[in-house]
């Protein structure tokens, strides 16, 4: 997937600059899509992990199909926000991580 071929030290966390030479494929102005990884990079470490990254990618097209980007990240999409957090990107509960103490 896009996240492997990104992420080509294999860490498992992309940075701001490898995932935003795929986001800004999207079109979107730099603001909205600061805006997006700001909701995205959930625990605020400067870099996304696969679930934040596909979070990323989600808001990234709905805004593109002209959905308005929500305030906060919606609950839903939040990997403690119920048992299937993301069911419309593919992420199954197990395998999205705790919510950080």
């Amino acid at each position: 997937g896009y996240f492997a071929k990104l992420d080509t030290v294999h860490s498992g966390f992309l940075s701001g600059g490898q995932a935003a030479s795929l986001l800004s494929k999207s079109g979107l102005p730099k603001e909205v899509l600061s805006k997006i990884w700001g909701m995205s990079d959930m625990d605020k470490d400067g870099q996304l992990s696969l679930v934040e990254f596909r979070i990323a990618m989600h808001l990234a097209m709905r805004v593109a199909r002209g959905t308005a980007l929500p305030e906060s990240l919606p609950p839903v999409l939040a990997p403690d926000g119920g048992d299937d957090p993301a069911p419309e990107m593919g992420v199954p509960a197990s395998a999205t991580p705790a919510a950080p103490l």
